[in-house]
């Protein structure tokens, strides 16, 4: 949904949505929560803020960030379900302030509403922002998992039951 321009020319998919501070917030530490009570399944840390070519590669250009999984079928189940089924979503926090990022590591659990981070400029970051992906898994005709980048700004899914922060 989002085309960005490439160092050399031409454009790539940029999937996610960054989100700035409003102009009033510029220069204060801005709290990131997790979207979703979920598991890490991915952590990245030890990345800074730089314009260096390390600094902008740090964590694949995330910086420091999240990956947080919500599994809806557990993959010893996926037999008994039928195409287009959902399995899980996983949300992306990217580029977390240095030294900000919740201590618990890969594996444990996060609850929705908890804080995860302060908002940063870590990675390939121009500023300091929130980046923020939103990937699903479906099965396909095969009840193979597809994965699929949703829009955050459009999300909302039948699968996943309000739930109440932490």
């Amino acid at each position: 949904w989002v085309q960005r321009k490439k160092k050399g020319g031409g454009t790539r998919r940029h999937k996610g949505i960054d989100y700035s501070p409003k102009t009033e917030f510029q220069g204060t530490d801005i709290d990131l929560l997790s979207p979703v009570t979920g598991i890490i399944v991915q952590k990245t840390t030890g990345c800074i803020a730089g314009s260096s070519e390390t600094a902008k590669s740090c964590g694949g250009g995330y910086g420091n960030s999240l990956l947080i999984q919500k599994t809806l079928i557990e993959s010893s189940d996926i037999s008994s379900y039928v195409a287009d089924a959902v399995t899980k979503y996983e949300f992306r926090i990217a580029h977390i302030k240095e030294k900000t990022i919740i201590s618990s590591g890969v594996g444990s659990s996060v609850n929705k509403g908890s804080k995860i981070g302060i908002m940063g400029t870590t990675g390939n970051s121009d500023g300091v922002h929130l980046h923020y992906e939103i990937i699903k898994y479906q099965l396909d005709d095969n009840l193979k998992e597809q994965k699929y980048y949703l829009n955050p700004n459009q999300f909302s899914s039948e699968y996943l039951e309000p739930e109440e922060a932490a």
